[in-house]
C-alpha cells in the first residue's frame, strides 16, 4: 500500500491476537504465546492497541496511535473521539483510501463484532459493538467450549453439536441481517470484512463482500505515513 510498509514495523495489539508487518511479512500470534523477542528490531515502530498493552512496555520509541476527531476526510461519529477503539479509527481510515467517495460498512469480526458506517464524505455515521464468537461461546459455564469452529448444521443430535450450531446462527444471522439493515438504508454500500473471525464468516454471507485481513495494520500505515510526512 505504502513505501512506508517495508521501513516501519506495524503493530496491530487486539484482545486475543498480536498482528504485525515489517518488510512486506505479515505475522499473527495469539496473545498467550507472544515474546517481545519476536518482533523485529527497528527504532521505527507504530502501534494499534486496544488491550495488553503492557507487551509492548519495552518498546520506549513505540508510537501508539490514538483516535482522532478528524483525519484527511474521515470526521468521527464520537461525541468524545477517544471512545471509539483505535482499531477501528485505523479500520476506518484504510478503507476511505480503498473506496474513496463511498458509502462503506466496516465489520471486523473478532473478539469482538464492530460495525461502523462511514458515508462517502468521510463522516463516521456510528456503530455498533457486539460480543464474538469466544465470548458467545463460553457465556454459559454448562456449555463453554474453546471450539472456535462455525457450524452450519440446522438442528443438531446432541448437546454439544447443538451449543455450537446454535452459537454459529447467533453470530451469523446478527450479522447478515445488520448488512441487509444498512445495505436497505445507504445507498451503493461497500461491506468490507476485515478480523481474525473474517475468513470463517465470509462463506456464509450471501452478498458482495470486500475480504481484507490486515485492514487496521493498513491503516495504521497510513496513519503512520502521514505523521512521518509532517516532519
Amino acid at each position: 500500500m505504502s513505501q512506508y510498509r517495508d521501513k516501519i514495523l506495524l503493530i496491530d495489539v487486539g484482545n486475543s491476537f498480536i498482528k504485525w508487518s515489517f518488510c512486506g511479512q505479515n505475522k499473527s500470534i495469539s496473545i498467550s504465546k507472544f515474546s517481545i523477542d519476536m518482533l523485529p528490531q527497528t527504532n521505527n515502530v507504530w502501534v494499534s492497541c486496544v488491550a495488553h498493552c503492557d507487551l509492548l512496555s519495552e518498546l520506549d520509541s513505540a508510537n501508539f496511535v490514538t483516535t482522532d476527531y478528524k483525519f484527511r476526510s474521515f470526521k468521527c461519529g464520537y461525541k468524545k473521539p477517544s471512545d471509539l477503539g483505535v482499531d477501528r479509527f485505523l479500520a476506518m481510515i484504510a478503507a476511505i483510501e480503498l473506496y474513496k467517495n463511498q458509502n462503506l460498512l466496516v465489520v471486523d469480526v473478532g473478539s469482538a463484532v464492530t460495525f461502523d458506517v462511514v458515508l462517502s464524505s468521510g463522516k463516521h455515521d456510528g456503530g455498533l459493538i457486539m460480543p464474538g464468537l469466544t465470548a458467545i461461546r463460553s457465556s454459559f459455564d454448562k456449555f463453554s467450549t474453546d471450539n472456535d469452529s462455525i457450524q452450519n448444521h440446522n438442528l443438531a443430535s446432541n448437546t454439544v453439536d447443538a451449543w455450537l450450531s446454535g452459537t454459529s446462527m447467533m453470530l451469523l444471522n446478527t450479522i447478515k441481517l445488520q448488512i441487509d439493515n444498512y445495505n436497505d438504508k445507504y445507498e451503493g454500500l461497500v461491506i468490507l470484512l476485515t478480523g481474525g473471525d473474517g475468513k470463517k464468516v465470509l462463506p456464509y454471507l450471501d452478498v458482495s463482500i470486500e475480504l481484507h485481513n490486515n485492514l487496521v495494520l493498513d491503516g495504521l500505515c497510513i496513519y503512520a505515513e502521514s505523521i512521518i510526512n509532517r516532519s
